[in-house]
Formats: C-alpha cells, sequence, structure tokens
C-alpha cells in the first residue's frame, strides 16, 4: 500500500524546486530523507498492532538519485487496515503520519530555497 499525495495550485514552487534541486540538490535529498524517516517513524508508532506484522512492513524507497521518497507497507492488507472496509472499521496510521509531517516538510523546503 502506499499513499500518493498530489499538490494542486503550487506551479511557481514546483518551477522553484527543480531549479533548487539544480543548485543545492543536497539541502533537497536531506530534507526529503529526513521527512521520509519521520513519516515512517509516525506510522510504525501508529500501526496497530496484532502479529506485528504490520509495523515490520514499512519502508522507504528512494528515487531520483534521493529527490524523491515512497513511504510504503508492504504488508498485503495494509489498505484495509488504513482505509476499513466493510468488516473492520479504518485504522489509519500512514496518511495521519504524512499529514502531522506536511507542515514541516514545507516549511523546511521553504527555508532551504531561501538560501539560494
Amino acid at each position: 500500500m502506499k499513499i500518493n499525495i498530489k499538490v494542486n495550485g503550487l506551479d511557481k514552487l514546483q518551477k522553484e524546486l527543480k531549479r533548487y534541486a539544480k543548485e543545492k540538490p543536497e539541502g533537497l535529498k536531506k530534507i526529503v530523507a529526513e521527512t521520509a524517516v519521520s513519516v515512517e517513524g509516525g506510522a510504525i508508532a501508529r500501526a496497530p498492532v496484532d502479529t506485528g506484522n504490520l509495523k515490520n512492513s514499512m519502508g522507504i524507497r528512494f528515487e531520483n538519485d534521493g529527490a524523491t521518497a515512497e513511504v510504503f507497507n508492504s504488508a498485503n492488507y495494509s489498505q484495509w487496515v488504513e482505509y476499513g472496509s466493510y468488516k473492520a472499521a479504518a485504522q489509519p496510521f500512514l496518511y495521519p503520519s504524512w499529514e502531522q509531517q506536511s507542515k514541516n516538510y514545507m516549511q523546511a523546503l521553504i527555508n532551504e530555497m531561501k538560501k539560494v
């Protein structure tokens, strides 16, 4: 299971991020990595425990030479836990973790971009 987040209306920010990524890629990669680790840690802390498999199935995949990250859960039932089903109520763990970190992530990007 993975959650894709799309932010609309930030074309200027996206252009600036691309320019910034070319000029100062290490700062961007550090912010992405720190945020991904925080999101993963928050999801692990929030994941309900039965056997422990859900917590142990969290992971991070870095792409674009570290400029992007995907936080995921590889348990084949994780989407049912996150979103619920007709048999069980949702017990969100991944999205709330991203939601908690998203403001810090955006602020860190803005602060870092001001250095360019």
